[in-house]
């Protein structure tokens, strides 16, 4: 049942521009293909960029195309930590880097491969075993599947 001042509880990019919402200085839309939008009759993209960009905000990070769930907790874990000390664009550059070339030691060493931590965030036990069964100094992140499909939009 709909709240009375939340709604259906489902933002959608038209309730976005007439929410009166200010100016963000940063949008992080983690979820695959938030970049792209639909095609309208009139030949523009609809979506959130569109929405975002019509409200003002200043960066938006978003992904344009499937991106791993477990490589983008690990991406945006970094991501935030690097935003305390640089600017979006250099945090972003900065948790790529990190990601592809982070090594199954260093995931254990920072708890990414313990259980509790896996279920939280729900990443595929097949996709954790297919790690787990790599060498410690691997990397298992490094192809740009993993990390080159978030972008930061201006």
């Amino acid at each position: 049942m709909p709240d009375a001042q939340f709604g259906n509880g489902i933002l959608t990019a038209e309730e976005l521009l007439f929410c009166g919402l200010r100016a963000p200085r940063l949008v992080v839309l983690s979820a695959c293909l938030t970049a792209s939008g639909l095609q309208s009759a009139s030949g523009g993209i609809l979506g959130w960029r569109t929405a975002f960009c019509a409200v003002g905000a200043e960066n938006m990070l978003m992904s344009i195309w499937e991106v791993d769930d477990f490589a983008g907790a690990v991406l945006m874990d970094a991501f935030y930590d690097a935003l305390r000390t640089m600017a979006p664009d250099e945090a972003l550059a900065a948790a790529q880097r990190y990601l592809r070339s982070a090594t199954v030691g260093e995931l254990r060493r920072r708890r990414w491969l313990d259980a509790g931590r896996l279920r939280r965030i729900g990443a595929g036990m097949e996709d954790v075993r297919r790690i787990l069964a790599r060498p410690e100094t691997s990397r298992p992140f490094a192809h740009p599947r993993y990390w080159s499909g978030y972008v930061l939009l201006r």
